[in-house]
């Protein structure tokens, strides 16, 4: 509440939050209805205090309002209007594949499998969001190994969960392990209300097809930069009683946008046991944050390079992609200069240094009640 005068002395002001008449917001539901007493200081030009609004977790919500009224003593003119608080709507639906690998089994029949996409989240309107499913063929490719389309798929109120079917091809090759990834992304026109943040977004299909020991590395890995350290998997199909020493090296690629060693990744090899007992043996390399911005993503590989004994090695090469996160977050301050210096340098500065340079516009103009005025 701010007054138009100084007073020469303290006063007392009763914040109210309310329901509006008919309501919007709703008490209990939307926020808090409380009254609460402020001292108004007579050398203050404006008094405050906090209200509490409720998250409820509800996507597509209309705009809700309520009031805010204001008692103050009988000599104090009162306000003409209550203030009025808009809670704007931020919530999210999020959704996510149930897994990362998905290990299926070739059978003597084709055969159809499911991949299964969590939901959560909540709408009050029965409104339709959409989903891109993108199937890639990796070891195994269509129409030879598996059958899938790319697809959209719809999220009505109240769905917890999707099927997205794909059928697997028995072709009675006797075949190494082979996979294909399937990817999930959001149709550009729901951004603002489907969440990916922490979400699986891609996951493997791996063709389990004959009794050989074999070992597979995980084929395809996006990574966020400032996670500063990659994991990365290496799976065993089939049971064994040997011991089996795994040797992985992290190096640069050839393809794409490169990552490259010390900048982006730290390019080491690293040797590991796999005991009989073990279907899965996963190793940590470091991601390098550079904090430069504007640099698009890199990628660099990890690679089975020798196992001990002989065995099959069925994907070799995992392609790690860094994901850009640096945010360029421009700041400024402000200035005084003494009018008979002829000029003032005004300075923008930013967070963190940028793959390219770029053009800001810098405009000086009179304020919106103007003080000092353009040509005078």
């Amino acid at each position: 509440l701010m007054k138009n005068v100084t007073t020469a002395v303290d006063f007392i002001v009763t914040f109210k939050s309310q329901e509006k008449t008919p309501p919007e917001a709703i008490s209990t539901k939307d926020f808090i209805a409380e009254e609460k007493d402020v001292i108004f200081s007579g050398s203050a030009n404006k008094s405050c205090t906090i209200f509490n609004i409720i998250d409820d977790f509800i996507v597509e919500e209309e705009k809700e309002s309520f009031e805010v009224s204001f008692g103050v003593p009988a000599d104090v003119i009162p306000p003409c209007n209550n203030s009025m608080v808009t809670i704007i709507d931020d919530d999210k639906i999020y959704v996510s594949f149930d897994r990362e690998v998905y290990n299926v089994t070739e059978v003597p029949y084709n055969f159809t499998d499911y991949l299964i996409i969590n939901i959560t989240g909540q709408t009050d309107i029965d409104f339709l969001y959409s989903l891109n499913i993108t199937f890639t063929d990796g070891s195994a490719t269509r129409p030879m190994d598996y059958s899938a389309e790319n697809r959209i798929c719809s999220i009505y109120v109240g769905n917890s969960t999707l099927r997205v079917p794909f059928e697997i091809v028995f072709d009675t090759v006797d075949e190494p392990l082979e996979s294909f990834r399937v990817e999930l992304t959001v149709n550009d026109s729901f951004n603002e209300k489907i969440d990916l943040w922490g979400a699986i977004q891609t996951t493997s299909v791996f063709i389990i097809d004959d009794d050989d020991v074999q070992f597979d590395i995980d084929e395809f890995i996006k990574v966020r930069e400032d996670n500063k350290t990659v994991i990365v998997c290496v799976r065993r199909t089939n049971e064994t009683t040997q011991v089996y020493n795994v040797k992985l090296e992290a190096k640069e690629n050839t393809n794409g946008r490169i990552a490259d060693h010390p900048h982006d990744f730290i390019a080491i090899e690293q040797i590991h046991e796999f005991l009989p007992s073990d279907t899965k043996v996963c190793s940590l390399f470091e991601i390098v944050d550079d904090e430069i911005a504007l640099e698009g993503n890199e990628s660099f590989n990890v690679m089975i390079t020798s196992i001990s004994p002989e065995a099959i090695i069925g994907v070799d090469t995992s392609n790690i992609t860094i994901c850009d996160d640096d945010t360029i977050k421009p700041y400024t301050e402000d200035y005084e200069v003494d009018e008979n210096n002829g000029t003032v340098t005004v300075c923008l500065m930013k967070n963190v240094t940028t793959a390219v340079d770029f053009i800001v516009t810098f405009k000086s103009q009179e304020k919106t009640q103007p003080e000092a005025i353009s040509t005078k």
